[in-house]
């Protein structure tokens, strides 16, 4: 009998019923909405991480997240102009 090596082991595995629903944008938004860590703790952790989808994600979740507190300073100042 030869010997042989082996170099490689895959398994694939495939589930009966998939459960998984690609977010929604009113998921997102409820998501990133529930979120309890502040400004600073959020871009503290996006500046410790490498390259990565998640500091593409996070960046994200900054960008909007100033976005609505720009608009929400905007809105409150049209107001008081009233």
């Amino acid at each position: 009998m030869k010997e042989q090596e082996v170099t490689s082991i895959r398994i694939v595995v495939q589930p009966e019923i998939s459960t998984w629903r690609p977010p929604t944008p009113t998921s997102v938004k409820l998501a990133s909405a529930k979120t309890s860590m502040s400004a600073e703790q959020l871009d503290d952790l996006t500046q410790k991480l490498s390259d990565s989808p998640l500091k593409r994600a996070l960046g994200k979740i900054q960008a909007k997240r100033q976005n609505v507190s720009k608009r929400a300073l905007t809105d409150k100042a049209k107001s008081d102009k009233k």
